[in-house]
């Protein structure tokens, strides 16, 4: 019985590994497809010059942050990466992710609004802002322009928890259950590339913490 379950997790691991390829595989040839066709344009028409570099700037970004939370994810799969275990502040947190995603929240005219009082949380606080920066990631993005992102702190004698509530449309049930799967995107069309919410999950796993998911039609 032992052997059978062993050989059963082998095939679905290589399964696993076959279809994380596959998605890397596009991931990484859908920005490369682009940067070959501007460099086409670029040389057939050299008077728009200023706008393919531009493009091509922009799709090279993509395959940097594409190749830098690969490598961040494999990294935490692995069990390469040793968690710091010290306290700090989780409205600190909050307001450097807010800073990062600063630019996006103007694109969209987002703001975030916070509440609550602050609190020590004790774990590796850059694996941490990691998480929270990608939740509040999907979060402003989910928002309509000129929507709203709320941050709630919340503490009591059992947990200590950092709410993120954006005013979009919710999520049905089939993408609540799908929503942490890697590569997995709600909107095929998005910029993003699906890993996020999957490496907030696991640093939170391994901070003995969980992230709790609720959506309706008024936000999630």
């Amino acid at each position: 019985l032992e052997q059978r379950i062993a050989r059963d997790e082998a095939i679905s691991a290589r399964k696993q590994l076959k279809r994380n390829m596959e998605d890397i595989t596009h991931q990484i040839k859908t920005p490369l497809t682009g940067v070959l066709l501007l460099l086409e344009l670029l040389e057939s028409d050299p008077s728009n010059s200023k706008e393919y570099q531009r493009r091509i700037r922009k799709e090279i970004g993509r395959l940097y942050d594409l190749s830098d939370l690969l490598l961040k994810l494999s990294s935490l799969d692995a069990g390469a990466i040793t968690l710091e275990n010290a306290p700090f502040s989780a409205m600190g947190i909050v307001v450097d992710a807010e800073l990062s995603l600063e630019p996006i929240m103007a694109e969209k005219k987002v703001c975030v609004e916070s509440a609550g009082d602050d609190f020590i949380l004790l774990g590796d606080r850059v694996w941490l802002l990691e998480a929270l920066l990608n939740i509040m990631k999907n979060a402003v993005e989910a928002s309509p322009t000129g929507g709203k992102v709320f941050i709630s702190l919340k503490q009591n004698a059992v947990f200590k928890s950092i709410i993120v509530k954006d005013n979009g449309p919710g999520l049905d049930s089939e993408q609540q259950k799908r929503i942490f799967q890697r590569f997995y995107k709600v909107n095929p069309q998005s910029q993003g590339f699906g890993i996020g919410l999957t490496l907030a999950q696991t640093i939170v796993k391994m901070h003995d913490g969980e992230i709790l998911l609720r959506s309706s039609s008024k936000g999630t």
